[in-house]
């Protein structure tokens, strides 16, 4: 595989990741409770992106789908028929146990998405990541290899970190070789990789004012002190979000405080029309 297609994590590093990781819950946007805040706030962005488009029986894809709580979601709130793409057979097995547990059905794929089984180049209406593009030092490369996997006109969500801010910075303080693992893109950065890609881009922008839990101590030793320092983070974001709560709007998503960039864009042939 080419320089530039080289994941800066690598394969071993997820397996490692995934080993022991439980079997995931799906997404519920019915559940209530501040712990499913930042699941809300990312349905109510996929309702807005898909608020124009008819989505039952339309094929979705989503690459880097490991453990995924999110296939089952597009399945049973949109009605897609759903697929994934992983190169990490562990993953790939919690990913499909996801689905099972969940009532779904839907087709992973243990494989390189530089290099898919042909049944799946331009195939489907929508393809969506959730923190993949930004581990590949080419993020055009990376997002051009999704393009591939879309019908004319199929759309494309991109969602990273980010790292180009607070959240950043203390990654960076807390775990160093984890940081490193990451290309940090803005909002603008990440629009202009799409644009690279052969991409029509119809948003591109932060969400979330914050959530504490994108820091990852993935390199710290399991044990009494990582747990601690994980729980004190996770009591931390309640917090912060107990306040965006009870006074939306105060502070509006920016590149300093978000968690997130999220980008919605489009393959040759139309743009999206819920621009």
């Amino acid at each position: 595989m080419a320089p530039r297609k080289a994941d800066l994590a690598g394969k071993d590093y997820w397996d490692g990741i995934w080993a022991d990781a439980p079997v995931p819950e799906p997404i519920d946007p019915g559940r209530g409770g501040i712990g499913n805040f930042a699941n809300l706030a990312f349905h109510r962005f996929f309702t807005r992106a898909f608020e124009s488009q008819l989505t039952r029986g339309r094929k979705l894809v989503e690459v880097g789908c490991a453990r995924s709580a999110w296939l089952p979601y597009f399945a049973s709130e949109f009605g897609f028929v759903v697929s994934g793409i992983d190169y990490s057979q562990t993953g790939c097995v919690q990913a499909e146990r996801a689905l099972a547990s969940a009532g779904r059905s839907g087709r992973i794929y243990c494989t390189d998405v530089f290099v898919p089984p042909g049944e799946l180049v331009h195939t489907h209406d929508v393809v969506v990541s959730f923190g993949v593009v930004e581990h590949f030092a080419d993020t055009a490369a990376c997002l051009s290899a999704l393009n591939g996997l879309l019908a004319p006109g199929g759309t494309i969500i991109t969602v990273i970190p980010n790292l180009t801010g607070l959240l950043g910075w203390v990654e960076k303080l807390l775990d160093r070789r984890v940081y490193d693992l990451h290309m940090q893109l803005s909002a603008e950065r990440l629009r202009s990789a799409h644009q690279e890609a052969g991409l029509h881009v119809a948003k591109c922008e932060y969400l979330m004012v914050t959530n504490w839990g994108v820091l990852n101590l993935g390199s710290w030793p399991c044990g009494p002190i990582r747990s601690r320092v994980e729980h004190q983070i996770s009591h931390i974001t309640r917090l912060f979000w107990l306040a965006e709560r009870s006074q939306p709007g105060i502070i509006r998503p920016n590149r300093i405080t978000s968690p997130y960039v999220v980008c919605v864009a489009s393959s040759r042939g139309r743009a999206p029309t819920n621009a």
